[in-house]
């Protein structure tokens, strides 16, 4: 009844669908049991109405633009609003929302496109004590959160999409706060460390909020960790981040963040300083580069999702890679390598789990896929240059990957004649129509690789 429509990198659904007759059903139950009250543009609302969960929906305008009658929605002083425990308001429908005093027992809050002109309706925020998830997105004011240390129950702080330019220091006593989502350049009180029931912090901006690398160690609970901004500190801020790390048993998901082409960080001292979680599922290092793929990725045996970049690639790390059990999303970029060096996928390990392998290399065009590899491969994305490849053939054993769906290649062009790539081009296409499995195929030109595969 319940169907995944996209998978994450981790083999979760993104998104869910169900079949018209359940959707109908669902739609009729709601209305029924009461479960939503959903209430936008012109309409006026009953005041004889019990409301427990309610979503008024609104447009994202501009702190000039007038709202029209028509458009306004009338919800009467003597709507009962002392049971809701949910209130979801987009945009300019804040304005039409009652005052937040009146919402004694509110669980849920999320306030999203908030214009400028109305942050006066948020004044009774930190009066909400039985609060357990707030999202605020909008342009909203520091001073709209001074109170949010009184908020002694809330599990989930986002600010991912406000124009908040710091937290206030009350945060720090969210003594049960389990997730804190901001944006990259919003900045952190000291005393982070506090908050010891935290499992996620997304995205900390170690530029903006340097002090807090070190409180890291603290957040024994963290399960996801994303920082932003390391390539842009010094090397004794590099070694606390390393430490703190190493004391986060609990991680599930390390994503690290940067500015495309700005920095590159070597945490290679991770190889030594960190003892790697024994669970985590995710990494990705973004455009940090590591010199060479670290041993400690060898006992990972639970890592689903991988993307990492490193300076030398050599076959040995291939063999490390495709032993871990459970690796589903590969994406790998090398930077050198021994010419003479042949790599060759699957000869000493299969890649027994992995459904999407993406791979990109500056000094190597290809991997040679042996015989038996990457049973469960699906997906397969290559670059290669146009320049060097004009010669070498498309023999790559692509024919191995039994269940492959996809194949994407983009053609690096930069220092290739035009009639060099054409050739290249239809030597791939050539080779992936003779696939048995005849998988969809996409084929692109880029002037040059950069620091991503995407």
């Amino acid at each position: 009844m319940i169907q995944p429509v996209d998978m994450d990198e981790q083999g979760s659904a993104r998104f869910c669908r169900v079949h018209d007759m359940i959707l109908d059903l669902i739609i009729s139950l709601s209305t029924r049991e009461n479960f939503v009250t959903i209430l936008e543009g012109s309409c006026l609302v009953p005041p004889e109405l019990k409301i427990r969960r309610s979503s008024l929906q609104g447009k994202v305008l501009g702190d000039q633009t007038e709202i029209k009658e028509e458009h306004m929605m009338i919800l009467p002083a003597t709507v009962n609003m002392s049971h809701a425990r949910s209130l979801v308001v987009f945009g300019d429908a804040v304005q039409w929302m009652p005052p937040l005093s009146r919402f004694s027992v509110l669980r849920v809050l999320s306030l999203m496109g908030v214009p400028g002109s109305v942050n006066h309706h948020l004044e009774d925020l930190e009066r909400l004590h039985n609060l357990r998830y707030l999202q605020l997105g909008g342009q909203l004011e520091t001073g709209v959160l001074l109170g949010i240390g009184k908020l002694k129950l809330l599990k989930t702080l986002d600010v991912w999409a406000t124009s908040i330019e710091q937290l206030p220091a009350s945060i720090v006593e969210l003594g049960q706060l389990e997730r804190l989502l901001m944006y990259k350049g919003l900045k952190l009180p000291d005393g982070i460390g506090n908050l010891t029931s935290l499992q996620e912090l997304s995205v900390l901006d170690a530029d903006k909020s340097p002090h807090t690398l070190a409180e890291l160690g603290k957040l024994t609970e963290l399960r996801v960790l994303t920082i932003y901004g390391l390539g842009g500190n010094e090397s004794s801020s590099r070694e606390i981040i390393l430490q703190s790390l190493s004391n986060l048993g609990n991680l599930r998901i390390l994503q690290f963040e940067d500015e495309e082409g700005q920095y590159s960080l070597d945490l290679d001292g991770m190889s030594h300083q960190w003892r790697a979680p024994a669970h985590l599922q995710c990494f990705k290092g973004g455009y940090v580069v590591m010199s060479q793929l670290p041993q400690w990725f060898s006992s990972l045996s639970e890592l689903s999702c991988l993307s990492i970049k490193v300076k030398v690639l050599r076959q040995a790390d291939l063999r490390l890679l495709g032993a871990l059990p459970m690796l589903r999303f590969l994406e790998l970029l090398g930077f050198y390598g021994t010419a003479s060096e042949e790599l060759v996928v699957g000869a000493d390990q299969p890649f027994r789990s992995l459904v999407e392998f993406k791979f990109a290399h500056y000094t190597r065009d290809w991997l040679v896929f042996t015989q038996g590899v990457m049973p469960k491969l699906q997906r397969l994305k290559l670059f290669c240059s146009a320049r060097s490849r004009y010669a070498g053939g498309f023999d790559i054993g692509l024919e191995n990957l039994a269940c492959l769906k996809h194949v994407a290649v983009k053609v690096i062009y930069r220092g290739a004649q035009i009639w060099r790539t054409d050739i290249v081009e239809h030597m791939i296409t050539v080779a992936i129509k003779l696939h048995p499995n005849n998988p969809t195929f996409e084929l692109s030109r880029v002037h040059q690789y950069n620091n991503n595969v995407k």
